[in-house]
């Protein structure tokens, strides 16, 4: 009897799972290696998500299952012992500016720089800033990355436009320039 025990520890010890590859991250490369230590046994792995115009969530590549507190900031998927699973997330990289509101003029200042946006690879392109209805109460979303809230868009509380950098403030005069005219010869 005690035979057949060693015999059976044996064969199931030596026909064991092997251990599902997951990607995590070495330095600033993604790189495919076995689940080890406290997750030798994992069954998923994990990776982070795009959080529309904002980035990456904080979620690491790695080895193991989301919990119920990271839903939204984290993606899992079914390991295998060939191949990792939690691919290199896409993200789109594009740029809009930024405005703040200067009290002492009374009007939106647009940032010096553009700024970096972050969206799926299959998100729309949009940039957002203060329509002609905005004031210092109006809170600007995203730093000018993404579309403007609907009821926003149509209180003329924000302007949005789909091209890299399109924000800027010399795209409102080029609004404007037209519009003005076009009102003029109505006079």
């Amino acid at each position: 009897m005690k035979l057949l025990l060693v015999f059976v520890t044996v064969i199931s010890s030596t026909y064991a799972a092997s251990p599902i590859m997951c990607n995590s991250m070495v330095g600033d490369k993604l790189t495919a290696a076995a689940c080890a230590g406290d997750q030798v046994n994992a069954t998923m792995c994990t990776s982070p998500v795009v959080i529309e115009y904002t980035g990456l969530s904080a979620q690491e590549y790695g080895c193991g299952n989301c919990s119920t507190a990271d839903k939204g900031t984290c993606a899992a998927c079914n390991g295998t012992a060939d191949a990792a699973c939690n691919t290199a997330v896409e993200v789109k990289t594009f740029h809009c500016f930024s405005y703040t509101f200067n009290t002492t003029a009374n009007k939106w200042d647009v940032s010096a720089a553009a700024g970096n946006c972050s969206a799926k690879a299959d998100t729309a392109l949009k940039c957002n800033k203060p329509g002609l209805s905005a004031n210092a109460t109006y809170l600007f979303p995203n730093s000018g990355c993404g579309p403007c809230d609907e009821s926003a868009l149509n209180a003329n509380l924000c302007l949005e436009c789909g091209k890299d950098k399109c924000n800027s403030a010399t795209t409102l005069s080029f609004f404007l320039a037209p519009l003005i005219a076009a009102l003029f010869s109505l006079m």
